[in-house]
């Protein structure tokens, strides 16, 4: 498994449960509706990570309800169910390895998960496949 490889499954996927057990903890209600609407629900969500804008890795994140479930390496194969419309979207997130870096270093959602996702955001780029 590579250094990337490891940064996404492992520490990336660790981050994200904590940003959702502190959102959890400050607003317990959106996150309730979260998982009555996704529960049982299986969807898969793509990560491309690029380097100085040359993709270095592509994954597949499995999310069982709420939670990330699995991860998929050297594979880009989004699909996530919508759960009002019934369509089927394909999105996935691309990020500069640099980024994801210095973002899963960064505690301050803790405080303010809004200022932290308005500071992040710029940095993420949201994309879909056809």
């Amino acid at each position: 498994m590579s250094e990337l490889d490891i940064l996404v499954t492992k520490k990336l996927v660790a981050y994200r449960e904590e940003i959702l057990k502190s959102f959890k903890e400050k607003h317990p209600y959106v996150v309730g509706m979260l998982e009555t609407v996704f529960s049982g629900k299986e969807n898969r969500v793509g990560l491309q990570v690029t380097d100085s804008g040359r993709v270095v890795g592509e994954y597949t994140f499995i999310v069982t309800g709420i939670q990330v479930s699995g991860t998929e390496t050297g594979r880009l194969d989004p699909s996530l169910k919508h759960p009002l419309l019934g369509i089927t979207i394909k999105p996935y997130i691309q990020i500069e390895k640099a980024t994801l870096e210095k973002m899963i270093t960064d505690e301050s959602y803790k405080d303010d998960i809004l200022a932290y996702t308005t500071r992040i955001l710029p940095d993420i780029t949201i994309k879909f496949i056809a």
